[in-house]
């Protein structure tokens, strides 16, 4: 678990946190400050995280209410599947209206994994690969009888 301490007062601090691409259930916990002070949540407040990714992609998520003095959220597989700067927003509503409103970065870093899973491929078996998937593939040319067949061609190329 990260502990980010978040001082709902803007400008106060920046505070960043760190996980890795295709980083599913890590716990952040966003330890809540307003000034010098512990901001404890009464329990009625709405809390939401806002998370801008790298390619301008916008998470919404509705926070549990803790009645604390902090909120933990889990990252999910939308959260950080790129690398790069989420830039964050940690809002408290009460009776609809924000009262708090507060940013912090959370930098993804890339993972030597692709998509979450370890590559193990050697080229034999990206050649076979390559050959199955052409072997699959389809085209439609029509009746334009100038057109050479493609599929054989490529398969052809890779043997």
């Amino acid at each position: 678990m990260e502990n980010i301490k978040l001082n709902l007062i803007p400008g106060l601090n920046n505070p960043v946190c760190h996980v890795s691409q295709y980083d599913i259930g890590r716990i952040i916990r966003l330890n809540l400050f307003e000034g010098d002070s512990v901001y404890t949540l009464s329990g009625n407040e709405t809390i939401r995280l806002n998370v801008r990714k790298p390619d301008n992609t916008i998470l919404e998520e509705q926070l549990a209410n803790t009645s604390s003095t902090y909120v933990t959220f889990d990252t999910s597989e939308q959260m950080c599947p790129l690398p790069g700067d989420n830039i964050c927003e940690l809002s408290i509503e009460s009776n609809g209206t924000i009262i708090h409103s507060i940013n912090f970065l959370m930098k993804v870093e890339k993972s030597p994994l692709y998509k979450g899973i370890e590559v193990n491929s050697s080229v034999e078996d990206l050649d076979e690969q390559i050959k199955e998937t052409i072997s699959t593939m389809t085209f439609d040319f029509g009746l334009h009888s100038k057109f050479i067949d493609i599929k054989t061609y490529m398969y052809s190329y890779v043997q």
